[in-house]
């Protein structure tokens, strides 16, 4: 198959079922933006029905101009793995480029731009901006901090160092052969932060990365993912229990020694939200001179 040079391939691990499936390509089939693009649809094992119940629903709107499909089952041992479904969807991109979707939130922007610059410079990402909204689309905060003209406050990609979930992990547009020989599922069963394992070995490796200020991720809140939970002391535990088992990707002596103040600090029941690890890193990157005037 002749690769599309300014293709997406949008990696999407399906877990909420048709009806968030059927909602994503209703959006898609509005823009022929989207007909560039390819949706990569990974089920898991235990989802052949829905497979199925959006087969039927393709087959009756098959007028729409939907994107163009890759669809497959992973392996049994994947289920439940965010990690390892991600990662057999990359086994099927082909395209240059690559996005990870969360089947339940609205489509990203910002990937014209993304490619633009991809194809001057040898960016191996282009991060952005995410916006959470409620399910009626009210906006609930956007993260990195931004000021009252939408510009960054701090350093993002310095925050990104110091914590992989300062920027969504998956706030980005990657370049396909930049992921070549990293793992997103390196055989560790991740609690609450998978993703930031992998970010964390892209960050290491020396990826040439750059991160604008536009929204490119908007997250759809919903009652498995609340946007800035309380964090239990179980959550908290698990928490720290990933940081420890992705301690060993940081090269950096003083990035360690921060990553394990947070996980001490979550241990402890000294920081309780993901906002609270937000501040931790503004006040690190205030205190190294990261503040953009």
């Amino acid at each position: 198959m002749e690769q599309n040079l300014y293709g997406v391939d949008l990696i999407i691990p399906t877990r909420r079922g048709a009806p968030a499936l059927k909602k994503l390509f209703e959006e898609a089939s509005q823009s022929p933006e989207w007909l560039k693009h390819t949706f990569c649809l990974v089920f898991d094992a235990t989802a052949k029905d829905m497979a199925a119940e959006f087969h039927a629903w393709l087959t009756e709107n098959k007028h729409l101009p939907f994107p163009k499909i890759r669809a497959s089952f992973a392996p049994p041992q994947a289920t439940g793995n965010l990690n390892m479904l991600r990662q057999f969807g990359l086994s099927m991109s082909q395209n240059p480029y690559i996005y990870f979707q969360d089947d339940d939130d609205p489509l990203p922007q910002g990937f014209e731009t993304r490619i633009k610059l991809m194809r001057q410079e040898d960016y191996d990402a282009i991060f952005g901006v995410t916006e959470t909204r409620t399910a009626r689309g009210q906006m609930i905060e956007r993260f990195p901090t931004l000021d009252a003209n939408g510009r960054p406050l701090y350093d993002f990609l310095e925050g990104m160092k110091l914590f992989p979930t300062y920027v969504h992990p998956c706030a980005a547009l990657y370049r396909r052969t930049a992921l070549e020989g990293l793992n997103l599922d390196d055989g560790h069963r991740y609690n609450l932060c998978g993703i930031g394992a992998f970010l964390t070995q892209f960050l290491d490796k020396g990826s040439k990365i750059k991160v604008l200020s536009d929204i490119i991720r908007i997250g759809q809140q919903n009652r498995d993912n609340m946007s800035e939970p309380i964090l239990d002391q179980q959550q908290r535990l698990l928490l720290a229990e990933d940081i420890s088992a992705w301690q060993k990707y940081i090269s950096s002596p003083e990035i360690k020694r921060f990553q394990e103040t947070v996980r001490q600090d979550l241990i402890h029941g000294e920081i309780i939200t993901f906002r609270d690890i937000t501040a931790r890193v503004e006040s690190r990157l205030e205190e190294d001179g990261y503040y953009l005037e």
